[in-house]
């Protein structure tokens, strides 16, 4: 099985000091790296997301606003059990972020890192399109070149479809 993976989501950093949060949304690749007639398969998925992320402030009273990308490779174990319409999955992968944060009266901050992707997740029906529905846990700190700020861990939920080729 080879495919595509897209996806639509929402984020949010857990940290009550400076909470952020925006939409997500992503494309990636899905192949097979263990025969398909099994019930436990291994998958490799590269995928690129693009993130709108507000909230967080530079200042008392001054948010800021961040737009980002994310590339990401995970593998996942999926668990199928033989005629049933649904499946579970979990994964892990490393992710490299770069973003650019702007507000009102400041300089820009940009920044990049790497981290890693926790993953888990439940795929529908196992034709030819698959929908699916995860969570992700993303452990990293980019920080950005030209400040001292942290983005921080984030959280998403996403909803997405795997399409076969």
């Amino acid at each position: 099985y080879v495919g595509y993976a897209t996806n639509l989501g929402y984020d949010f950093e857990p940290n009550p000091n400076q909470p952020k949060s925006g939409f997500v949304a992503g494309v990636g690749v899905e192949a097979n790296l263990t025969p398909g007639i099994l019930p436990i398969r291994l998958k490799a998925r590269p995928s690129v997301e693009t993130a709108f992320v507000s909230g967080g402030e530079v200042e008392p009273g001054t948010s800021t606003s961040t737009t980002g990308i994310r590339a990401s490779l995970d593998l996942i174990g999926e668990f199928s059990p033989p005629l049933a319409p649904f499946g579970a999955y979990v994964g892990a992968g490393v992710t490299y972020m770069n973003f650019k944060a702007t507000a009102d009266g400041f300089e820009d901050f940009t920044g990049s890192g790497i981290g890693a992707n926790l993953l888990a997740g439940v795929r529908m029906g196992g034709g030819f399109v698959s929908p699916f529905v995860q969570g992700r846990y993303t452990l990293g700190s980019p920080t950005p070149d030209d400040a001292s700020i942290s983005l921080g861990n984030s959280i998403a939920v996403q909803v997405g479809a795997s399409i076969g080729l």
